[in-house]
């Protein structure tokens, strides 16, 4: 069985003893909270003095007023909750088929082929000269023709 709390509070003015499963602190933050709601009742002006009777009423109801305000707080946030573990079961599930997506092998790129100055593929066993070129395959391959020219002129 729980440890039962005693503690005194003051309410509208007048000591109470009071014994609860609750912490000291919560049953005395619960005190505090009743005894404003009365001091709001008395600040309100009215013609005459308030009914003690009519005084409970309006406490009751504005107690009430404030469970259903938190209690409509709370289905908001609980309305807000699911809607965002919604939004995450779908991003996870976006994000598990990137990954699955990224982790398949992609299509092999085509390489690079080296040309020599006479268009023929450079290998390890052709030897290489200061012309040589890197393309695509099927390209046009790119020459030097006015340099060629000259040295065929200087020759001469």
């Amino acid at each position: 069985m729980a440890q039962m709390n005693r503690i005194k509070v003051v309410i509208d003015g007048v000591i109470y003893e009071l014994s609860s499963g609750e912490s000291v602190e919560y049953i005395q933050s619960v005190a505090n909270y009743i005894d404003r709601k009365i001091k709001n009742i008395y600040s309100v002006k009215s013609e005459g003095a308030i009914n003690p009777s009519l005084r409970t009423l309006f406490i009751s109801l504005n107690i009430a007023d404030d469970l259903y305000k938190e209690r409509e707080k709370v289905k908001e946030l609980e309305r807000e909750a699911s809607s965002l573990r919604k939004e995450i079961a779908t991003l996870k599930e976006k994000n598990e088929k990137l990954s699955k997506a990224q982790s398949t092998p992609k299509a092999e790129t085509k390489p690079e082929i080296k040309l020599n100055t006479n268009n023929k593929p450079v290998t390890s066993n052709t030897p290489t000269t200061n012309n040589t070129q890197t393309h695509q395959k099927h390209q046009t391959p790119v020459t030097n023709n006015n340099n060629t020219q000259a040295q065929a002129n200087k020759q001469s």
